[in-house]
């Protein structure tokens, strides 16, 4: 009975398909509760050991970096803007890593925004 309870788990977990790799480049679009608070920007992730790095260049210029984890079809991000303020984001992709959505916000902030990272 063992026997086959352990070759069902394997034959399972052999049949799952791997989490998607967060890694490439993405557009992104988003949003704060601010009005006139929409924005652009590219993404890049890309995978160092267990980690990701992440670089956001927006249109204006400006930069973002962050280290994000993922477990399956989910990410957590600790971003900092260049010189100034930092916070986390949660992620999770909506079509096998093509897409993901979610949402961030400043450590000591009040405001939560959202952001969709579409592949480039």
């Amino acid at each position: 009975m063992a026997v086959l309870a352990i070759a069902a788990t394997l034959a399972l977990a052999m049949s799952v398909p791997p989490p998607p790799d967060p890694s490439g480049d993405y557009l992104i679009e988003g949003e704060c509760p601010t009005p006139g608070s929409a924005y652009r920007a590219r993404l890049a992730i890309r995978r160092s050991g267990i980690f990701h790095l992440l670089t956001w260049q927006f249109d204006d210029g400006g930069a973002v970096v962050g280290t994000g984890m993922s477990r399956g079809g989910e990410m957590v991000v600790e971003f900092r803007v260049a010189g100034g303020n930092g916070g986390l984001m949660n992620m999770d992709t909506v079509d096998d890593g093509r897409t993901w959505r979610g949402t961030w916000a400043f450590f000591h902030s009040g405001e939560r925004c959202s952001e969709v990272w579409t592949r480039a």
